[in-house]
């Protein structure tokens, strides 16, 4: 019995082992991966304080921004809540493994001209932001 046992725990082990990376690759695939996708999906994400779903296309040092913006805005409140707001006329520029994709941010009666750095890291398209003063 304790063979059958030992025998059922490593094959779970090993199918479970196995299937981790075809998860991992189709959640990657998933993801969007142009300049103007990855750009509107993480300018979406960010503004709705989706944080950790921002994260998911953003560089070690956009993921620090958004951490380090998370920790200052909401210290005590789990959420707040978001306005309304949209994002218009998106153009990106791309040379070689770099873009910029400016865009036009409006709530309300608020309307700001910004603009998003992106950069290609191993087939992906990363914001690749930080804080600026």
């Amino acid at each position: 019995m304790k063979k059958f046992a030992l025998i059922t725990t490593f094959f779970v082990l090993l199918f479970a082992c196995t299937n981790a990376p075809k998860q991992k690759e189709q959640e990657k695939q998933q993801l969007p991966n142009t300049p103007e996708t990855v750009a509107l999906s993480w300018l979406e994400d960010y503004y709705n304080n989706r944080f950790e779903k921002a994260k998911l296309l953003s560089t070690a040092k956009t993921k620090i921004m958004i951490d380090t913006i998370k920790e200052l805005i909401f210290t005590d409140a789990e959420e707040e809540e978001v306005g309304t707001f949209k994002i218009a006329d998106l153009v990106c520029s791309t040379k070689n493994d770099s873009s910029i994709c400016k865009f036009l941010y409006q709530e309300g009666d608020m309307e700001m001209e910004d603009e998003l750095p992106l950069i290609l890291i191993q087939g992906q398209w990363l914001v690749d932001d930080e804080l600026r003063s």
